[in-house]
């Protein structure tokens, strides 16, 4: 490079620049794709119905809850002691909440019946997945292997991604495992299509994100701050972004669903007005830890096993 008193001159930066751009690959200038989801559908709506109006470019997103879980029983039953002694305290809710034994809940015996039936609901579809997606918590990945049981054994891929994993970082439920512990759970190995789920979990298959999730997002120090991350929707859309358009379930939680939807102007384009979370939750505290976008939402009550589905194109 050509110096004067050894600062560079003008002409030498423009040419080292020049040929740096100039040499630089076509995906260096290559716009990033970015996802937006403009429509919702009706919570359990047929995917047939939604994939015939889709264009060819769009991602069409069949958005599960998990089944019912040891954590969400626990709930139920913490509410019931409140309301029967009538002080109008939630003690009983607040001890369930912050309980460490409910991290990563398995699903109750009811909720593997749960996704049994929508496994029936959803035989009828002609539209299926190319692709299934499930958060690394235990009671997601059985829903994902019983819902789509038929898919998995024809061949649909499956993968596990950090992104889906329960909002919600008060509840003691929303902590999850490292992957070594997940594999060797028998309640993995006793799911149909083991060796596909165990494969997806591998370190292989989890490597672009495996070293932290084990090291402190399961479970480790301030896993709560993983959990409650702002950007964590944003951060799906972009590995979303890099899978080809079509159709793709996922399988997560309730507060990860809401997430989906009220980051995106499906929700004004559905018609929904947004209010604040202390309109919406008895904890808003916690809804506003990245499940609401600052200008608030609305609470898409969403039951276990069911899902919504979301359409994003590309902006």
């Amino acid at each position: 490079m050509l110096t004067r008193g050894g600062v560079a001159t003008v002409g030498a930066v423009a040419g080292l620049v020049g040929a740096i751009f100039l040499g630089a690959p076509r995906a260096f200038f290559r716009k990033r794709r970015r996802l937006v989801a403009r429509t919702m559908s009706a919570i359990n709506a047929s995917a047939d119905e939604i994939v015939g109006s889709v264009r060819g470019t769009e991602r069409v997103v069949l958005a599960f809850r998990h089944g019912e879980s040891t954590a969400n029983v626990a709930e139920r039953e913490a509410i019931a002691v409140d309301t029967a002694r009538g002080d109008g305290l939630t003690t009983e809710r607040k001890r369930q909440e912050c309980d460490g034994k409910f991290g990563d809940a398995p699903l109750t015996a009811a909720g593997v019946r749960q996704a049994e039936e929508r496994r029936q609901d959803i035989s009828v579809w002609r539209t299926r997945p190319s692709l299934i997606v499930a958060s690394p918590l235990l009671r997601a990945i059985q829903t994902a292997a019983h819902i789509f049981a038929d898919d998995l054994s024809n061949g649909t891929p499956f993968v596990v991604r950090p992104e889906l994993r329960e909002f919600f970082p008060n509840l003691g439920s929303s902590a999850g495992r490292p992957l070594h512990m997940l594999r060797a759970d028998p309640a993995i190995r006793a799911l149909p299509n083991a060796d596909i789920i165990l494969a997806a979990l591998s370190d292989e298959a989890c490597a672009g994100w495996r070293e932290e999730w084990d090291l402190w997002q399961a479970n480790g120090h301030c896993w709560q701050c993983h959990c409650g991350e702002l950007h964590r929707v944003d951060a799906f859309k972009t590995w979303l972004a890099t899978q080809p358009p079509g159709c793709i379930a996922t399988v997560s939680h309730f507060g990860t669903v809401n997430a989906l939807c009220n980051h995106e102007p499906c929700i004004e384009a559905g018609g929904l007005t947004r209010a604040r979370p202390e309109q919406i939750a008895a904890n808003p505290f916690a809804w506003k830890l990245g499940v609401l976008p600052p200008q608030g939402g609305v609470r898409i009550n969403i039951k276990n096993c069911g899902h919504v589905a979301l359409v994003y194109e590309e902006a």
